[in-house]
């Protein structure tokens, strides 16, 4: 039987860098061949400690959802064990993993002790000041009516799959919201997202902001779900890797025929809401009546057409990144969300399937849209 631990990392580190650490604790290499896996001594008289392998290449949905709230993308796991879980060698191992950890940037799990440690700040965002202007991304699914609580219930799991952060720590129905996650539990919120008319409202934790779960309870064709998330932490590749994960996850699963990811700038945040300053950027509504008006009237960073949206349109694609998946295809107008006027030139679909402006369009007036001319049907 042996003493299991493991470390999920962001960064890997050589051989070089994995002698330098274990020499910090009086430990060396076994010069004996071991294949991938190293014998670490210990000692003078260099008595076996522990195994050590690693860095393993991670894949994203390899990695359990306990670790995923604690660090944000681990690349690489190492695994550490204590052969015969000799009391001695333990701790050892258990400091190694330690160094380790602060060295890759990374987390320790000890399975035994059903116990994860973490260095500071590997999910934490800079809070945004009280009553100052920002931007703020809006994700926004167009998806099938059905009922709240399989909504609800598909939220949570890609939201502890991708984005721990997009967890409601608040909701409710009106405000001041009157539940809480960590207390209430699942299952309070499954059932309130499907007794909820028309919506639920979410208080997230940041970078996510809030967000908004609709119910079928006015049979519409489409429902809205919204997510909204502080722009600044997404310059770095890390949270904007676990957003991108999250909106295309959720959209997959939901069966979304639209979702889109745009930049709303000119926003104001006052700690608990945001509020629309003379300077906000208008956001579309594109299913005011429960049924599609069309694609965007102006560019979004990130769209996503679901597999029935594509089979109803007989037209290619913008020329941009695309990433192909089981339900629809992202598309990625820009890798890091920018505001509109910023996207570049072509990034945009055409003028046929994009909802139209009423009126000109004016900052601070009321907008109206008309549908696209040529809107996908559905039976």
């Amino acid at each position: 039987m042996s003493y299991d631990v493991r470390v999920y990392g962001r960064t890997s580190l050589s051989r070089e860098g994995i002698d330098e650490l274990l020499h910090l604790g009086s430990l060396t290499v076994d010069d004996a061949p071991g294949g991938d896996v190293i014998t670490v001594l210990r000692g003078v008289r260099r008595q076996y400690s522990f195994s050590f392998e690693g860095p393993v290449d991670l894949d994203p949905d390899d990695v359990p959802e306990h670790i995923v709230a604690l660090i944000l993308e681990p690349h690489y796991l190492y695994r550490l064990s204590v052969e015969g879980s000799s009391a001695t060698e333990i701790p050892h191992a258990l400091r190694f993993a330690a160094r380790l950890a602060h060295a890759v940037g990374g987390v320790v799990e000890d399975p035994q002790a059903a116990l994860s440690r973490r260095g500071a700040r590997l999910r934490e965002v800079h809070p945004v000041a009280h009553g100052t202007s920002t931007n703020v991304l809006v994700m926004t699914w167009y998806a099938p009516a059905i009922s709240g609580r399989d909504t609800a219930r598909m939220w949570l799991g890609c939201a502890r799959r991708d984005l721990p952060e997009a967890l409601p720590r608040r909701f409710g129905v009106f405000e001041p919201l009157q539940h809480k996650l960590a207390i209430d539990g699942d299952e309070a919120f499954i059932t309130l997202a499907e007794s909820a008319d028309p919506f639920i409202t979410l208080r997230c934790t940041q970078p996510c902001l809030n967000g908004v779960i609709s119910n079928n309870r006015q049979n519409k064709r489409f429902v809205v779900h919204t997510l909204t998330v502080l722009m600044e932490p997404l310059e770095h590749p890390g949270w904007r890797t676990a957003v991108r994960r999250f909106f295309t996850r959720f959209a997959a699963a939901s069966s979304a025929v639209f979702a889109s990811a745009e930049v709303q700038t000119g926003m104001r945040w006052n700690g608990r809401t945001l509020s629309y300053t003379p300077d906000s950027d208008f956001v579309a509504y594109l299913a005011p009546s429960g049924d599609l008006m069309g694609l965007p009237p102006y560019p979004v960073s990130w769209a996503w057409l679901g597999q029935d949206y594509l089979d109803n349109l007989d037209t290619s694609l913008p020329p941009v990144p695309t990433e192909a998946h089981t339900r629809g295809t992202l598309l990625i107008f820009a890798d890091c969300p920018v505001a509109r006027e910023d996207l570049p030139a072509g990034a945009q679909f055409a003028d046929h399937l994009r909802a139209q402006y009423a009126q000109p369009l004016r900052r601070g007036a009321s907008v109206q849209l008309v549908p696209a001319t040529d809107v996908a049907t559905w039976s």
